[in-house]
């Protein structure tokens, strides 16, 4: 991708490359998540699990830390201006900033709909797990990744509302067996 992107802006006889930026990012994140996370997950996992259970435990813990990040970033100003150092410019000088001390606590490119995104998508992972009994403080983590999503938006309820109807279809089937 990163040589198509090249020869595409080439072609068009332009010199913005910016969109190589992207796809070594991406290029970064397959190399992390091929060679460093099954090294992570070896270490903090136990031989009895199952390697998407710890995967998803994983994913839920990470959320879990970037609520409380959140939440520490919203109560102590001196800690959300540690925070705002590690955002791009684009974010700093986005309209969107009217939310600047409520949303954008997090540690990420994109606080808005990106991470609201990953909010949706552990929502699921939580429940999930919490239907299998593979979670380990259910109320605690439940209760961090709910606030934690107050601050990244509203497409994180759409998890939420999927993970709650996940674990009642699966009440209904346990119930049936």
């Amino acid at each position: 991708m990163i040589v198509f992107a090249v020869i595409w802006t080439k072609f068009h006889g332009v010199s913005d490359f910016s969109i190589v930026k992207g796809y070594l990012l991406v290029l970064f994140l397959i190399i992390v998540f091929l060679f460093v996370y099954p090294l992570i997950i070896n270490y903090i996992g136990s031989k009895n699990q199952s390697y998407l259970i710890k995967l998803l435990n994983v994913f839920v813990i990470v959320f879990v830390l970037q609520s409380i990040i959140q939440i520490i970033g919203f109560l102590n100003p001196s800690f959300a201006s540690i925070i705002r150092l590690f955002h791009k410019i684009d974010f700093i000088n986005d309209d969107r900033n009217k939310f600047i001390n409520f949303r954008g606590l997090a540690l990420t490119g994109n606080p808005f709909f990106s991470l609201a995104s990953g909010y949706c998508l552990v929502f699921v992972c939580y429940f999930y797990l919490l239907s299998i009994n593979k979670i380990s403080r259910p109320v605690i983590k439940f209760f961090l990744i709910l606030t934690g999503s107050f601050f990244s938006g509203r497409t994180a309820f759409m998890g939420l509302i999927v993970g709650v109807f996940f674990i009642c279809l699966m009440n209904q089937i346990i119930k049936q067996k």
